[in-house]
């Protein structure tokens, strides 16, 4: 009987260290991956890529039936992006969230409905940019490279060059 507190006793002790060391390994480990977000990796980027004044250098119309499309029109247009502004023809938004993926240009492409054989692919992975606001503005953007990036709007394909 002398024996049977210090069992019961080195019982409870281990039961209360096993406890505390379970919580400690599910809080870790459960907590940590429950949102899917954060297992996601985004590239990390210190200054926006795509800011600055952007003309138009060409348009392609994506429509099947549209052969004499005239870009005389759409060349005029510019393109101005801020951190906090985006303002193209006539379309302007502010407090926009950026957001930067690399992605497979022509799965890309193809996932939006688009032929990719109207587009030039000069890369096979590109970084996409997507601005969004609080409101309803969203576009999403294609790095080409430095000075040349590229978007789908009104069923057409932008490519802008840097001014």
């Amino acid at each position: 009987m002398k024996y049977k507190k210090v069992i019961v006793g080195g019982i409870f002790i281990s039961l209360f260290f096993l406890t505390i060391l379970l919580v400690f390994v599910l809080r870790g480990n459960f907590f940590r991956y429950n949102d899917i977000n954060y297992m996601i990796s985004e590239p990390q980027t210190h200054d926006y890529l795509i800011t600055g004044s952007w003309k138009v250098d060409s348009v392609k119309s994506l429509e099947n039936d549209d052969k004499n499309y005239d870009d005389k029109d759409d060349k005029n247009h510019k393109l101005y992006i801020t951190k906090n502004e985006i303002l193209f023809s006539d379309i302007y938004a502010k407090d926009l969230k950026f957001k930067f993926r690399y992605i497979n240009l022509k799965n890309y492409l193809t996932s939006k409905a688009i032929i990719t054989d109207k587009i030039k692919l000069d890369k096979e992975d590109v970084i996409i940019v997507s601005i969004s606001d609080k409101v309803d503005y969203y576009q999403e953007f294609i790095v080409i490279d430095d000075d040349t990036i590229a978007m789908i709007k009104d069923k057409k394909y932008y490519v802008l060059k840097k001014e």
